[in-house]
């Protein structure tokens, strides 16, 4: 008896801990989470950008990401994701780009 309410607390404690890693999980799964617009124009046209391969606007965007965040349209974070995504594209890692904005541009879609 003592046993077996021994495995139905053990089973108990491991559900619940599967549940808490689930919900966890789930919210830790977006990379940026929600970002300003300025954020996502941007992230549209690197889209843009990195798909079309067009190495011309880099120097455009990143004046456009500069003064956006020296106007503070742009957090911290956001100023640094975008620069990523820009580097990327610099090196020619267009489909890193490309995903990586893709990426953000998906996580600001509610259900």
């Amino acid at each position: 008896m003592l046993s077996e309410n021994r495995n139905r607390l053990l089973v108990g404690m491991g559900t619940a801990l599967l549940l808490v890693a689930i919900m966890l999980g789930f919210q830790g799964c977006q990379q940026y989470g929600s970002v300003s617009p300025k954020a996502y124009e941007v992230s549209t046209a690197l889209y843009s950008v990195c798909n079309r391969q067009d190495q011309s606007r880099i120097s455009v965007l990143e004046t456009v990401i500069a003064e956006a965040y020296a106007a503070e349209q742009l957090t911290e974070a956001e100023n640094r994701w975008l620069l990523n995504i820009l580097e990327a594209a610099k090196a020619g890692r267009w489909q890193d780009g490309m995903t990586d904005a893709r990426t953000m541009l998906a996580e600001q879609v509610t259900h």
